[in-house]
Formats: structure tokens, sequence, C-alpha cells
């Protein structure tokens, strides 16, 4: 997710993109699961 939140200061903006990575890498995961799964049905 490319947005930022410009209004809490740079410290929490770069918080806020690390968490946005990580929830990234974690629905990629997810996401990889889920179609494995669907490909062994």
């Amino acid at each position: 997710m490319p947005f930022c939140l410009n209004w809490k200061g740079s410290t929490a903006k770069i918080e806020y993109d690390d968490n946005n990575k990580k929830a990234a890498k974690a629905a990629f995961l997810l996401l990889s699961m889920i179609n494995a799964v669907l490909l062994f049905l």
C-alpha cells in the first residue's frame, strides 16, 4: 500500500511504512498458501 500518513510526523510514517511492508508480506504469504491449497484440491 503506497500511501503514507503525513500528519503523524516522520517517525510515525516510517513505522507505518514498516508495518505496511510486514502486512503486505503476510498477506502475500497467506495468498500463496491459499493458492497452493486450491491447486491441490
